[in-house]
C-alpha cells in the first residue's frame, strides 16, 4: 500500500519548475549588480515568470497538488481497507453459510433415517395387524365351517329320524300334518 502512494503522487504532480531567474547577460566585471539582481526578484505588475507573485502562485499550486495527491492516496487507502474488510466479511459469511448448510444436511439425513426407521416399524406393525386379522378371519371361518358342519349333521340326523318315524318334530310347524 505504501508503494502505491508515491506512484500516485508522481502521476498527479506536474513537473516542478525552477524558481531561479535566468542568468543575466551582465558582464563579469559587474558582480555586484548580478548578486543584487539575483537577491531581489523583479516585482512587475503583470505577474510574469520570475516575479514574486508568479513564484508564490507556483508554490501554492505545488502545495495544492501535494494536498490533492495525499487526499487521493488517503481515499484509495481507505477504499482498499474497506474492500479488504468486506472481502474478509464475505468470506466469513460464506464459511458460516457452508457450515449451516452442512449442519442442516446432517440434520436432514438423521431425520430421514429416523423416518425410515419409523416407517419400517410402522410397516412391521401394520403387517402384524394384517397377519392378526388374517388369523382371526381364519379362526372365524373355521368356526363358521364347524357350525355349518354341525348344522348339516343335525339336519341329516333329523331327516333320518323323520324318515324312520315319519313324524316331523313340532318346531317345524309348516311341515306338521
Amino acid at each position: 500500500m505504501a508503494s502505491a502512494t508515491p506512484a500516485v503522487a508522481s502521476e498527479t504532480t506536474p513537473p516542478t519548475t525552477t524558481t531561479e531567474t535566468p542568468p543575466s547577460p551582465v558582464a563579469d566585471s559587474e558582480p555586484e549588480k548580478v548578486a543584487a539582481a539575483d537577491a531581489t526578484p523583479k516585482e512587475d505588475e503583470d505577474g510574469g515568470p520570475g516575479t514574486i507573485t508568479h513564484m508564490e502562485h507556483s508554490l501554492q499550486k505545488v502545495e495544492h497538488d501535494k494536498v490533492v495527491s495525499k487526499a487521493r492516496a488517503w481515499e484509495e487507502s481507505v477504499k482498499a481497507k474497506a474492500t479488504n474488510r468486506s472481502t474478509r466479511d464475505e468470506a466469513k459469511i460464506a464459511a458460516w453459510e457452508s457450515t449451516q448448510k452442512q449442519k442442516a444436511e446432517v440434520k436432514l439425513r438423521k431425520a430421514e433415517e429416523e423416518l425410515e426407521k419409523q416407517k419400517a416399524k410402522y410397516l412391521e406393525r401394520m403387517q402384524n395387524e394384517i397377519a392378526a386379522a388374517h388369523k382371526s378371519a381364519q379362526e372365524r371361518r373355521a368356526m363358521v365351517e364347524a357350525k355349518r358342519g354341525e348344522a348339516f349333521l343335525k339336519a341329516e340326523e333329523t331327516a333320518a329320524k323323520i324318515r324312520a318315524t315319519g313324524i316331523f318334530p313340532k318346531k317345524f310347524g309348516c311341515f306338521s300334518a
